[in-house]
């Protein structure tokens, strides 16, 4: 059982100590600790790391570099691990080709990022995979999914290829870190940004949504006794 009133007031010492204008805060919390063992006790007392950090989220409007990258990982993608390799092989094959962002396929059906969420657009219709154990149902896809479905904007969870991506009028990529950003692949002629108004005003609408319903925006620090 988690008690989110402690919990709170470890988040708050943390906010409270932080010197700047936006941060990322971090918690994971892991059944309990044992030495070299894969089983785990009943009962035992969970682990708790919380980590505050400074970012810097980027506008609306940013345009974010995509690659490609086959999907190694297992079965369990909707289970949120520390079993993080084959996304950080994807995340370092990104930056090594100048991309901020790899995408994920497994064969020809496109997932998901390595470590955000994707969305395309066709002809007005946005199109995401659906929330199996093929991908990690992100908050900020559902959120963005309501978002859109709140501006009539019809929303299908449905796979789709790689020749579906690259024939699409757009590409959204979603994250906590990221919000919600429009993205182009790198070094590709056959994607271009046909129908880029519908996606830009869904990005500046969650970014709005995520300033108005977050601590970012609505947090003063408590005077300290």
């Amino acid at each position: 059982n988690v008690d989110f009133s402690e919990l709170d007031k470890i988040f708050n010492v943390l906010i409270d100590g932080f010197h700047g204008n936006e941060f990322f805060l971090y918690a994971q919390l892991s059944r309990n600790a044992k030495f070299r063992s894969h089983s785990y006790d009943d009962g035992a007392e969970s682990n708790l790391l919380v980590v505050i950090t400074p970012i810097e989220t980027k506008r609306y409007d940013t345009i974010l570099e995509l690659t490609t990258c086959e999907d190694i990982r297992y079965e369990l993608c909707n289970v949120k691990t520390i079993n993080l390799i084959p996304s950080v092989i994807a995340s370092k094959k990104a930056s090594r080709e100048g991309c901020d962002e790899a995408i994920f396929h497994r064969g020809d059906i496109v997932t998901e990022c390595a470590h955000s969420n994707l969305f395309i657009m066709k002809d007005g219709i946005l199109i995401t995979h659906p929330a199996d154990n093929h991908i990690l149902p992100g908050i900020t896809r559902q959120r963005f999914i309501e978002l859109a479905k709140e501006n009539s904007i019809k929303t299908v969870e449905a796979k789709f290829t790689v020749k579906d991506l690259l024939n699409s009028d757009s590409i959204i990529i979603t994250s906590t870190t990221k919000l919600a950003k429009r993205g182009i692949l790198k070094n590709s002629a056959v994607f271009s940004h046909s129908d880029d108004e519908i996606p830009l005003l869904l990005c500046k609408a969650f970014e709005e949504d995520y300033l108005n319903s977050t601590v970012l925006n609505t947090y003063s620090p408590r005077k300290k006794s």
